[in-house]
C-alpha cells in the first residue's frame, strides 16, 4: 500500500480510510492514539497544514509496524517533501512540477475522484456532501478527500455555489510512474466484479472478444 502513495499525507489518508471502511465509528482521534501523536498534529498533516518530518515518518512506520522497506520508503517521502528543489529556466521549481504531476496521477488511483467529476455534469447536481456520497456509494470522509485532492491539482476551485470544475487542469506527464494508473484499473476491475453480484443484467454491460492469432504474426499488429 505504501508504495502506491506519493506523499506521507496521502499514505495517512489511505490508512485512515481503510480503517474507516472496516469500522464506521473509527475516527482521526483513534488513529492519532494509535500513532501516539496528538489529534491536532494528525489533523494538520491530513489537511496539508503541517508536513511530516523524517523523524515523524520513522515514528509512524514503527507505530504501524511497517516492514523495513516500507519504513524506508515513508522516510524517503518525508525527506523528499522537505528538500528544496533547484529553480528551472522558467523560474518554477522542478520539484513542484513533478509533485503536481504525481498528485494528478494519484487521483487516478481513486475511482471516486473521477466519478465525482462525472457526477458534476448530471442534471440537478448540487455540492451537497451527503448526496454526493450517497450517489457514489462512498463515505463522506472519502468524498471530502476526493474534493481536497481535486482542489490541490486545480481541477476544483471554490466558488459561491460550491466549486467550479476545470478538467483542463489535469495534465498527465510522461515519465511519471504508472502505479497510480494500475491501482485505478484494479479498483475498476473490483467494482466490475462486484457489479456481477449486485446489479441486474439490464443494469450492466460487459464485453469481451476472443481471437485466434498466430503468435508469429503478433509483431504485425
Amino acid at each position: 500500500m505504501i508504495t502506491q502513495t506519493n506523499s506521507c499525507r496521502e499514505f495517512l489518508e489511505t490508512v485512515y480510510l481503510r480503517r474507516k471502511r472496516t469500522n464506521a465509528r473509527y475516527s482521526q482521534r483513534a488513529l492519532a492514539r494509535h500513532l501516539k501523536m496528538s489529534p491536532g498534529e494528525l489533523s494538520e498533516i491530513l489537511r496539508g497544514i503541517r508536513s511530516v518530518t523524517p523523524k515523524t515518518a520513522a515514528h509512524i512506520a514503527s507505530a504501524l509496524e511497517l516492514s523495513a522497506p516500507e519504513a524506508r520508503y515513508l522516510v524517503t517521502l518525508a525527506e523528499r517533501e522537505r528538500t528544496p528543489a533547484p529553480m528551472t529556466k522558467t523560474g518554477r521549481r522542478e520539484r513542484e512540477a513533478n509533485k503536481l504531476a504525481s498528485e494528478q496521477f494519484a487521483l487516478a488511483s481513486d475511482w471516486f475522484c473521477w466519478a465525482l467529476l462525472a457526477l458534476t455534469e448530471t442534471a440537478g447536481f448540487t455540492w451537497n456532501l451527503k448526496k454526493i456520497s450517497q450517489r457514489l456509494g462512498v463515505s463522506e470522509p472519502e468524498t471530502r478527500i476526493a474534493i481536497e485532492k481535486l482542489k490541490r491539482v486545480g481541477v476544483l476551485t471554490e466558488s459561491g455555489k460550491g466549486y467550479t470544475v476545470d478538467s483542463s487542469a489535469i495534465v498527465f506527464e510522461e515519465g511519471v510512474p504508472s502505479e497510480a494508473i494500475r491501482q485505478y484499473h484494479r479498483q475498476l476491475l473490483a467494482k466490475a466484479e462486484q457489479a456481477l453480484e449486485v446489479q441486474s443484467v439490464s443494469e450492466r454491460e460487459f464485453q469481451g472478444i476472443t481471437l485466434a492469432i498466430n503468435p508469429a504474426h503478433l509483431p504485425l499488429l
